[in-house]
């Protein structure tokens, strides 16, 4: 979950792909 790392500030930590 590479990308998720970084959407994980967003709110977006149980979406590890998206968009």
């Amino acid at each position: 979950m590479r990308e998720g790392s970084r959407m994980s500030r967003a709110g977006t930590q149980h979406l590890s792909s998206g968009p």
